[in-house]
């Protein structure tokens, strides 16, 4: 065979073989109308449709401040926020927590997070193949995913998700954060990897809990002059301190024959009072019901400010209620040495009392209709007795010499002279 008779018999079977290749390959896209996402009467959104590449939400940064409604949703849980549109009331509310104010910080970063999310990968528009990236719909039994859905004050939605698992994220800077998560814009098939600098499925908790703004008070020690606590028995706990350049606090009422366990042993009852966050809230006339009490303490600042605590337990759960006022303090003496306090001065002591009186109206407003869950250990703080502030009745003085070791309990070594 001549050498033009064997390159045509190579062309024929190179052709034969690509046709082979192509008859028997699946196609790369599913043909039917549900998995493609063409539309049908009924059906989907096309795969192909505006928002396909680069921004998953192209429209939402404009119209972000636009978001009135967040609801979020799982198998499992459901929370739903709404800006607050009260009389007196500002910023976002949380609907299954009675209306308690929100974190504003994480709802703005929440709604941030699904403004930057970059289209990076088309992966399946296969409904089977949902549960591998974690976007089945979230009514699903075991379904991890979250639905999210913003909307405008008309109720219009801006933006509807299904969020599922959050993926490693590959060719980050140096110095970038950027997390991808699995995604489908509700009622579309196709699902998308998507890349943003804040975990969109973090940042979309459905438990109600997570969005709670858990500050509740904070007043630093420095500006406690006295604390009072009373147990459930009726017996009290009283510390206080002179002035304000005092060191420590002086408790009172000492038992005869006892000592502190060291000078600042009741510092920490005068912190309680710093940086309290909640673990849980509901208003207060629900929380009264089927309490029971175990205590109340009350907090007095050097410029007037008076804080009390009432404490409880409900439902194996330590509670707490707050209430604030003003009480105008007793006049400090002047020394006979030293001259009148001069106008300056009255002026300035009547300013301090006028911030305390709008401090106090404040903590009211803010904290007079909710009762608080607590850490076990703030409780703790507030209901601390006499007794834990002592050295053991079996501990030596202060003032005794220690026994030498190897030598029989009171033995003394006198000194050689």
């Amino acid at each position: 065979m001549n050498s033009k008779a064997l390159g045509i018999l190579a062309v024929v079977t190179g052709i034969v073989v690509l046709l082979a290749i192509w008859a028997t390959r699946s196609p790369s896209i599913p043909t039917s109308p549900e998995a493609t996402g063409t539309p049908t009467s009924t059906g989907p959104k096309p795969a192909d449709a505006p928002g396909s590449t680069g921004s998953l939400f192209p429209t939402l940064a404009a119209r972000a401040n636009d978001v009135s409604q967040i609801v979020v949703k799982s198998n499992t849980s459901e929370v739903v926020l709404s800006r607050a549109d009260k009389p007196g009331s500002t910023g976002w509310l949380v609907h299954s927590k009675s209306d308690y104010p929100a974190d504003a910080n994480k709802v703005r970063d929440a709604v941030v997070s699904l403004t930057e999310l970059v289209i990076t990968d088309h992966k399946t528009q296969r409904a089977e193949n949902y549960a591998y990236l974690g976007v089945t719909d979230p009514e699903s039994k075991d379904s991890p995913a979250r639905s999210v859905t913003l909307k405008d004050t008309g109720g219009q939605s801006l933006a509807a998700a299904v969020i599922g698992n959050t993926v490693p994220s590959a060719g980050a800077q140096r110095g970038e954060t950027k997390t991808s998560v699995y995604i489908r814009r509700a009622s579309e098939v196709q699902a998308f990897q998507a890349e943003g600098r804040v975990d969109a499925r973090a940042s979309f908790d459905p438990d109600p809990l997570s969005w709670l703004d858990r500050d509740v008070i904070s007043i630093d020690s420095p500006r406690i002059k006295s604390v009072t606590l009373t147990h459930a028995d009726g017996t009290r706990l009283k510390i206080e301190k002179e002035n304000k350049e005092a060191k420590d606090f002086t408790v009172r009422d000492l038992p005869a024959g006892r000592e502190l366990k060291y000078a600042g042993a009741a510092s920490p009852i005068a912190g309680a009072l710093s940086r309290i966050n909640l673990d849980d809230v509901m208003p207060i006339e629900k929380a009264a019901d089927g309490a029971t009490p175990t205590g109340s303490a009350e907090y007095v600042t050097f410029d007037g400010l008076v804080v009390t605590i009432d404490t409880s337990t409900r439902g194996g759960t330590g509670w707490a209620a707050f209430a604030a006022r003003y009480e105008e303090l007793d006049a400090e003496p002047v020394p006979s040495n030293q001259p009148p306090p001069d106008a300056g001065a009255s002026a300035d002591k009547q300013s301090k009392a006028d911030e305390a009186r709008k401090e106090a109206d404040a903590l009211n407003r803010k904290l007079n209709p909710w009762a608080f869950a607590l850490p076990d250990f703030k409780l703790k703080q507030f209901q601390s007795t006499m007794d834990e502030l002592l050295k053991p009745t079996d501990a030596p003085k202060s003032d005794a010499q220690p026994t030498p070791p190897g030598f029989p309990p009171g033995t003394r070594i006198q000194p050689e002279k």
